[in-house]
């Protein structure tokens, strides 16, 4: 699976944009819904004209989910039968819809909705190819023939983000693609007959396997990694993201890159800077922070402050590469700002808040506020105006986000006092109730699995799945190094920010681990994490597993 893709350019291009898991809730999904006006019923029969409509209403939640603001998004148009599906012209950067094609996703009823966005997030795919778009190369679907100008790996390759960029928009995919192509097969005539340049069904069925199998791949480590660098294990989260670079570039996977670099210099706790607690965010977590090294006395040396400072400009190098995918991508920004406080460069994180229009969008997006001022606060405070950092701060505190607000609050009490060593033992913990409920999850079986390699220095993992409970095990050629076990919260309603602790004091925040739709929060000594949206719903729990 891997040598196929590992090497290929359009692979490479950009052309997945992962998201977090909250992105495609249960919410998301009723929103897109609502947005067609098809609720459970799926595509509704209707004129050419609102068969369009409706095409280009999947089009543009497609496009927004590629996170692709470099590229013109295509126009889409019903076309006279063609027999070819679905087609990309590069020439006048138009998707061309086959009515026939139409009609055998409205067959599917309640799938019909997540049966066009494959087909059309097919296509899309191809229009950010290099390779289709200089070559003036047109698509067909169904072809997999250089006959029909696209060769088999293209093909193969806009299969992948065709499902993957579905996916993202929150369109569900599970079994629709092996049910969807039969239906095209036999409206087609292709069943059973053997065409130059159409391949046998058999064959696709096998790729649109293999196509799923590597999405559902990409799309656990992704979210596995975040949990892995919520409980520390940043080498094992590096690896991870990298893995899944070797199929697809995207701008929350070089912003997550960034945090890891910038959560890692933490290691080396310089107190005029890392005293406050940063806004930093992973596009499905951030906010980790390390226990602070009971030094007795808070130097760095010399070779340890210049390899923190390296850790920070790697952190700001991925932060920069995020953005220019996607000059509005706000999260990359916080963080490339978090970064050049803690270089002690508050200035320049100053001065970076002012780009990309920050101030205007946050007027739309308060909680966006919350944070640019907790940033700004710090900026403030290390410039020695503490005043302006105090009134950043208490701005802050009034908005109606637990998170935020404790943020800030906890800042606000820092700004004037001195900052305390944390020893391990003021970790934090659960509440017993829950603990006790925690340690009744089992470890799933994986020692009997084949491992799967990671990387080139004999990282691999194991995974196994039952039904809402998915286990992951990531070991070396030691043995294993953790192994982590997630499930569907059906065990906690919510969970309340506030409670969890009586004094917000910096143990607690070295545990919330936030994301820009909510928060994780764990217990290194219970082995627990849980993953918690901003209006306190517990969405999924984890026990972790420290082998070694």
């Amino acid at each position: 699976m891997e040598g196929f893709f590992k090497n290929n350019p359009d692979v490479k291009s950009g052309l997945f944009f992962l998201r977090s898991l909250a992105a495609i809730d249960m919410k998301g999904k009723l929103s897109i819904l609502v947005l067609f006006v098809f609720c459970c019923t799926g595509l509704a029969a209707s004129t050419a004209a609102s068969r369009t409509a409706t095409a280009r209403q999947i089009l543009v939640k497609l496009f927004e989910a590629a996170g692709r603001p470099d590229m013109k998004m295509p126009d889409i148009k019903m076309a006279a039968e063609n027999g070819k599906v679905a087609t990309y012209h590069p020439g006048n950067n138009i998707i061309e819809l086959d009515p026939k094609a139409y009609d055998v996703c409205l067959e599917m009823g309640k799938d019909s909705l997540n049966a066009l966005a494959f087909i059309i997030g097919h296509e899309l795919a191809h229009s950010f190819q290099t390779e289709v778009r200089t070559g003036n190369l047109s698509t067909n679907f169904l072809s997999y023939d250089r006959i029909f100008s696209v060769p088999t790996r293209i093909e193969k390759v806009a299969d992948i983000q065709g499902v993957f960029t579905a996916y993202l928009a929150g369109f569900y995919m599970g079994n629709v693609v092996p049910k969807l192509l039969p239906r095209l097969y036999d409206a087609y005539h292709l069943t059973g007959k053997t065409f130059k340049g159409y391949p046998p069904l058999e064959e696709r069925n096998l790729t649109a396997k293999e196509v799923l199998g590597i999405n559902e791949t990409l799309i656990d480590l992704y979210e596995t990694a975040n949990y892995l660098l919520v409980m520390e294990k940043n080498d094992i989260a590096i690896a991870c993201y990298e893995y899944i670079l070797k199929y697809y570039q995207g701008r929350e996977l070089y912003n997550n890159l960034g945090t890891v670099y910038l959560l890692s210099a933490f290691d080396f706790f310089l107190p005029e800077t890392d005293r406050f607690v940063h806004p930093v965010e992973i596009d499905a977590s951030s906010q980790l922070t390390k226990i602070e090294k009971s030094r007795g006395v808070y130097e760095l040396s010399p070779q340890e402050r210049q390899f923190r400072n390296r850790l920070l400009e790697k952190s700001i190098e991925y932060f920069q590469q995020a953005i220019s995918l996607d000059q509005n991508y706000t999260t990359a920004r916080l963080n490339a700002a978090c970064a050049l406080n803690m270089l002690g460069k508050p200035k320049a994180a100053l001065a970076f808040l002012e780009k990309g229009d920050l101030a205007s969008k946050a007027r739309s997006a308060p909680e966006l506020g919350g944070k640019i001022a907790i940033i700004k606060g710090i900026s403030h405070a290390l410039l020695g105006d503490l005043d302006v950092a105090d009134r950043s701060f208490e701005a802050a505190m009034r908005f109606d986000n637990q998170k935020i607000s404790a943020q800030a609050g906890f800042n606000r009490n820092v700004l004037y006092s001195k900052p305390e060593t944390i020893l391990p033992e003021h970790c934090f913990n659960f509440p017993e109730n829950f603990r006790m409920l925690m340690q009744d999850i089992p470890l799933g079986r994986v020692s009997q699995l084949e491992p799967m390699p990671l990387d080139e220095n004999g990282k691999t993992f194991r995974r196994s799945k039952t039904g809402q409970t998915s286990t992951f095990s990531f070991g070396d050629m030691n043995g294993n190094i953790i192994s982590i076990v997630r499930f569907k919260n059906n065990m906690v309603s919510s969970f309340d920010l506030l409670e969890m602790t009586s004094t917000l004091d910096r143990a607690f925040f070295y545990n919330l681990v936030s994301t820009p739709t909510g928060y994780y929060l764990k217990s290194k000594a219970d082995g627990l994490v849980i993953q918690v949206d901003n209006k306190g719903k517990v969405m999924e729990l984890a026990r972790v597993f420290v082998h070694r």
